[in-house]
């Protein structure tokens, strides 16, 4: 089986129809948007995979590595739509499974 995982900073080796980080970026603040829009009560969970929170980490000049299984990132959102991350969180504590 080939890795289709490309070299860090790269675009050789993706599989076909892939989407760019530009285009994963913009669909990912819309839909966050959306969400934003309708958490009435301020709070929302979003489950997603790690590859979009890697995405908006590093669109905001983030690069905390590799993200634990199970594990996720706060986002917050202002009233004007800014983006700003939170911390890093665990939902899972492997070493007490």
């Amino acid at each position: 089986r080939p890795n289709l995982r490309p070299p860090l900073g790269t675009h050789e080796r993706r599989p076909p129809n892939w989407e760019d980080d530009d285009g994963l970026l913009a669909r990912t603040l819309s839909a966050l948007g959306r969400v934003a829009s309708r958490a009435v009560q301020g709070d929302a969970l979003v489950i997603t995979h790690g590859g979009v929170i890697y995405n908006l980490e590093h669109s905001l000049g983030v690069d905390d590595g590799r993200l634990a299984n199970l594990g996720g990132r706060v986002v917050h959102i202002d009233e004007e739509g800014r983006v700003t991350l939170g911390e890093r969180v665990t939902l899972v504590d492997h070493e007490r499974v």
